[in-house]
């Protein structure tokens, strides 16, 4: 909901006040909530001390296990999920994703804006679980198709694609082992 809630106030229409449209999405949003989760109301001491407990205990993280989120999910989470040459995909992909002239800038937002908070809301964590990062891993795998498809577009000229169709062959199953076979050392 965050990434369509930043497009709507950002590319909200001329004639809408965009005080209006950014109180309706955390209205719909917290009512959805509500609803979702009745107990919250019907019980709100119980709920507020179990959440209190949640956030003091994402502060704190456990004992034995001392290492910063950001560090973490960068080295270990994300790594072992897409390798390293999977990471750079990803970066080059985020990078042309901002390029692009073919994406809208609400398309540019709608794709770029949930992993990034995403990423920052576990890293900020004192605990630090690869489950953590699921959520990103779809992005991920975004990003680094719109690499790849950019890779493929530079070398896809006649002559070349006729060159090198081989050597063309051994590159995407060569890249494609490092993204798929996790903790490949370059």
């Amino acid at each position: 909901a965050l990434p369509l809630f930043v497009v709507r106030v950002l590319f909200a229409p001329r004639h809408q006040s965009k005080l209006k449209v950014a109180l309706v999405f955390p209205a719909a949003a917290l009512f959805t909530f509500l609803l979702s989760n009745p107990f919250v109301l019907l019980d709100f001491q119980t709920f507020l001390h179990d959440f209190q407990m949640e956030m003091v205990h994402a502060r704190g993280g456990h004992d034995g296990f001392m290492s910063t989120s950001f560090l973490f999910h960068t080295k270990v989470s994300l790594r072992n999920s897409f390798g390293v040459l999977g990471l750079g995909l990803c970066v080059v992909g985020m990078a042309l994703c901002v390029a692009s002239r073919q994406l809208s800038d609400r398309a540019k937002i709608l794709l770029l804006v949930y992993p990034l908070l995403q990423f920052l809301l576990v890293s900020s964590s004192a605990l630090a679980f690869q489950r953590y990062v699921t959520p990103l891993l779809p992005f991920i795998a975004i990003f680094c198709a719109i690499a790849l498809a950019e890779v493929e577009g530079a070398v896809s000229l006649q002559k070349i694609k006729r060159a090198i169709n081989p050597v063309r062959t051994l590159i995407a199953l060569t890249l494609g082992a490092f993204v798929i076979v996790p903790n490949v050392a370059l």
